[in-house]
């Protein structure tokens, strides 16, 4: 976990570097916010999520109520990614909304609602408190961790 490397940014190469002493401290203390944080938030907006599921399953009875697609992550490992179901489940799979040609026909009305608000967004706390993500943090001045960039998707 903590023995990953950097890339700077600053580098018009794509040199890795390993990391010093004080940058792995940094990166325990880090993944201890990112547990404690994403706990605390999963507990206090459980009754979100409730209701949110609920809504879901009423504005849609057929679709389940969570969406899930590989992503990769550090060091090119895959992931399950997590969110609420914002798109009907006759929508083209590992396809970027943004690239379909009339998008509204697959978006949910009530997917509309947790698009803008980004509340669709919410379950990748559980992915943060599993360490598939992380919250972005910066580290020094011009070097910047990719430890929870989603690189792409995997077909």
């Amino acid at each position: 976990m903590v023995e990953c490397l950097t890339k700077r940014l600053s580098d018009t190469k794509n040199e890795w570097i390993e990391l010093t002493h004080q940058q792995k401290r940094y990166l325990k203390v880090k993944r201890l916010l990112d547990i404690l944080i994403s706990f605390a938030m999963l507990v206090l907006l459980s009754p979100v999520f409730l209701l949110v599921g609920i809504a879901i399953k009423l504005d849609s009875p057929s679709e389940k109520v969570w969406f899930q697609q590989m992503r990769v992550g550090q060091n090119n490992r895959g992931f399950v990614l997590i969110k609420f179901r914002s798109m009907k489940s006759d929508a083209p799979e590992d396809v970027p909304t943004r690239n379909f040609k009339n998008s509204d026909q697959y978006i949910t009305p009530l997917g509309k609602l947790l698009r803008r608000t980004s509340i669709d967004e919410l379950p990748q706390l559980w992915n943060v408190l599993k360490g598939d993500m992380s919250f972005h943090w910066f580290l020094t001045k011009g070097t910047f961790i990719r430890f929870d960039s989603v690189m792409g998707y995997i077909n």
